[in-house]
C-alpha cells in the first residue's frame, strides 16, 4: 500500500512513538479515546473517511505533497509491478499489488506477461488490483 508511494511511513507500536494519529471518521464520534490520546500526547489528529487503501494513499499523497499527474501514477504503477515481479521470482509466491485504475492494471499485466509471469485482476473497483503468480 504505502510502499508504492515510496514515503517513509511506519506504523508506530505505541502512541508514545507516533508523530501523528491517523484514524477513520467513525472512530472519533463524541469524546473518543483516540482523540483524547492524541491530544494528551500533543499529536496532530488526522481523520479520513474510510480505511480503504485509496483513502490512506490519498492522505499520504497530500501529507507529503506528492504530485499526482497521470504520468507519475503510471510510473508508480510500473515501479510497483517491477518490485512485485522481483519478489514473486525471488520468493516463489503470489503477490498482490495496490488497487489501481483499469489502465494502470493493464500496464502491470503487460509487464508481468513480458517477463513470463502470470497475473490476474482480483477484487471489485475501487479496490481492484493485480495478483501476480510464479511461473508454472
Amino acid at each position: 500500500m504505502i510502499h508504492s508511494l515510496e514515503v517513509p511511513v511506519k506504523i508506530a507500536p505505541s502512541i508514545s512513538e507516533a508523530d501523528i494519529v491517523l484514524t477513520i471518521k467513525s472512530q472519533v464520534k463524541g469524546k473518543s479515546k483516540i482523540a483524547s490520546l492524541a491530544q494528551s500526547h500533543q499529536l496532530p489528529l488526522h481523520i479520513i473517511n474510510t480505511s480503504e487503501t485509496s483513502a490512506i494513499n490519498k492522505f499520504f499523497k497530500r501529507w507529503y505533497r506528492l504530485a499526482d499527474s497521470d504520468e507519475e501514477q503510471e510510473n508508480e504503477a510500473i515501479r510497483e509491478v517491477e518490485r512485485g515481479c522481483q519478489q514473486v521470482i525471488s520468493e516463489s509466491r503470489i503477490i498482490e499489488l495496490s488497487p489501481r485504475p483499469t489502465y494502470q492494471r493493464r500496464l502491470q499485466h503487460r509487464h508481468a506477461f513480458d517477463i513470463g509471469l502470470n497475473s490476474m485482476s482480483v477484487g471489485n473497483d475501487p479496490n481492484r488490483r493485480v495478483r501476480i503468480y510464479p511461473r508454472s
